[in-house]
């Protein structure tokens, strides 16, 4: 085994194995995370996308499509948290116990978040791979966009900070 040479001949999903092996993170290698996080992304929006209506859920109604991928997938900081990530549409039906979280008015993007329709956030914590993670959605109501009712997106995915 020689060098770069010897990752040449390996599949996209084996280059992501190795990547995650080798614990890349923003930090240790941006252009490696980014690929492993756009590979991440590519397996998770091939899966259809999910409603969920049910009293387990704080607003009864969340959503989860491309762009909650997406923002899930930017979210994520280590291959823990993409693995994680990959396995939250299989996690979101059994979801439970959300918690009400204010918008923050003093983060820049509060704004932002308002004019989006974002009235509040709910958090939800689970255990994956026996560490516990958060998840945290935002409640939004817009005219026009599923009946004008209020649902929950999920937008991050992170570890629990010990």
């Amino acid at each position: 085994m020689g060098g770069r040479g010897a990752y040449r001949n390996l599949s996209p999903k084996q280059h992501v194995i190795i990547l995650a092996l080798l614990i890349v993170t923003p930090k240790t290698d941006k252009a490696a995370f980014r690929q492993l996080q756009g590979e991440t992304l590519k397996e998770m929006q091939s899966k259809s996308d999910v409603e969920i209506k049910g009293d387990n859920i704080y607003t009864k109604r969340l959503y989860y499509g491309d762009e909650e991928k997406d923002s899930i997938v930017g979210h994520c900081y280590d291959p823990d948290e993409l693995r994680a990530a990959k396995d939250l549409q299989n996690r979101l039906p059994k979801l439970k116990n959300g918690e009400y979280e204010t918008i923050n008015m003093s983060r820049k993007n509060a704004n932002k978040k308002i004019k989006d329709g974002v009235k509040y956030f709910v958090k939800y914590e689970y255990k994956f791979e026996g560490e516990d993670y958060v998840l945290k959605c935002a409640a939004k109501q817009k005219e026009g966009v599923r009946n004008g009712q209020l649902w929950e997106y999920p937008y991050s995915l992170k570890k629990k900070k010990k």
